[in-house]
């Protein structure tokens, strides 16, 4: 048995070894989420004109310094500029009315004063202008390339595309990007007493499968593309032609639930010695979840991978969360979120020595305070109703058997 640590180690370690460099492309709509396959470049500086920030008057600095006594020197506007109009180069006036957004007229404007730092008279059609203050050169003016310049990195690879990263996509004219395909996940359920989670009418002793449908779910996302494979029921053989069937059409981590422990039906572990699989670890020192075990083969020249978790539902929800999940980020290039710090409402019991996952209610704390959690009672390794009431799960250490009310926990929201 190791510990949860090296556990973790050996995952990273596989998921660096593991070439996923496929590429594919998808319209930026559709990106966000998915991780970049290569650098996205500038192909138009942004902006790509000269315009106003400023709802204001463009001014010839080098005319208005020439003027004695400026401040009490009054400008006829004659010209107004706003944002969607044609660059001008006629403008002879020395002072115009500017929009926000709209074009710098060429021919020496090189400032914008800010409309509340003029006085505005207006009479018969005629708009005169006064400063209370100097302007002062390029003040209010959005340059060209000043956000972005032709050729620079807008998009490093590697990125997770967010919503925000659209912003710069679409200002650029970008209507596609590549990005790393999605890894191909099987699920497999093993156990002669599941049925499927729809069954209307139970016989005694069979079981709904609530663990298929629940990493169906999670497994569909940016990162994944899942396929559900059903149940094996406890048959050796059928469990290895499902899992060679699954590596035929390309899938590339197959989960299985189910069959990881110690008893007379327990075969994952033989059965995928028997495919030639190199067992990286089988057992881990935690609570719940200690059989889980991971394993890599090698087919048609790529590595695949086969993570085997105890069949119980919140073992399965324990493995996914915290063993699954890191190595699908890590297989990307990305770090899973971290966790925030929260104080234990109440005196934890544990075993010593296990390094153990509850799950909890987090209350985030106000004006920077730090934030509470309170493990939920009583969640035994079999029981879903618990799960109405969590929203996080408590990580707490392997060392001490009571770990007191108020400590500092590690605490991942759901």
């Amino acid at each position: 048995m190791i510990s949860y640590e090296q556990s973790q180690q050996l995952l990273r370690d596989a998921a660096n070894v593991y070439s996923h460099c496929e590429v594919e492309v998808v319209d930026i709509a559709d990106s966000v989420g998915r991780v970049v396959a290569q650098d996205v470049v500038c192909r138009e500086s942004v902006p790509h004109f000269d315009n106003s920030a400023m709802d204001g008057f463009a001014v010839k600095l080098s005319v208005i310094h020439g003027i004695p006594e400026v401040l009490n020197h009054w400008f006829q506007v004659n010209e107004l500029v706003a944002a969607g109009d044609p660059l001008r180069d006629e403008i002879t006036d020395d002072v115009v009315e500017i929009m926000t957004g709209a074009p710098l007229p060429s021919g020496h404007f090189n400032s914008v004063i800010r409309i509340e730092d003029v006085d505005v008279i207006v009479s018969e059609k005629v708009k005169m202008i006064r400063f209370k203050r100097m302007p002062r050169a390029n003040e209010n003016i959005r340059r060209v390339g000043e956000d972005s310049i032709v050729g620079s990195t807008i998009l490093e690879e590697g990125t997770q595309i967010s919503a925000q990263h659209l912003l710069i996509l679409a200002s650029q004219g970008i209507t596609d990007v590549k990005v790393k395909r999605k890894l191909k996940v099987g699920i497999l359920s093993t156990g002669k007493e599941l049925v499927n989670h729809d069954c209307l009418q139970l016989q005694h002793g069979q079981i709904r499968n609530s663990t298929g449908l629940f990493l169906k779910h999670e497994l569909s996302s940016e990162f994944t593309e899942v396929s559900f494979c059903g149940h094996v029921g406890d048959d050796p053989g059928k469990f290895i032609n499902q899992m060679e069937a699954l590596f035929d059409i390309g899938v590339e981590v197959i989960i299985s639930t189910g069959a990881v422990s110690v008893g007379v039906f327990d075969f994952v572990r033989s059965s995928l010695e028997q495919m030639g699989a190199k067992i990286h670890f089988h057992k881990c020192a935690i609570r719940p979840g200690k059989p889980i075990l991971f394993a890599s083969l090698m087919v048609c020249g790529r590595w695949r991978f086969v993570f085997g978790m105890p069949g119980n539902p919140v073992s399965s929800v324990v493995g996914y969360n915290f063993f699954v999940k890191p190595f699908i980020y890590w297989i990307f290039g990305l770090e899973r979120p971290r966790p925030v710090r929260a104080q234990l409402s109440a005196d934890v019991k544990k075993p010593d020595g296990l390094k153990c996952f509850m799950g909890a209610r987090y209350e985030k704390g106000e004006n920077d305070n730090i934030g509470r959690v309170e493990p939920i009672k009583g969640h035994a390794s079999f029981m879903v109703s618990p799960f109405k009431n969590l929203n996080a799960w408590i990580v707490l250490s392997e060392m001490n058997p009571v770990v007191k009310a108020l400590t500092e926990v590690e605490v991942y929201q759901l």
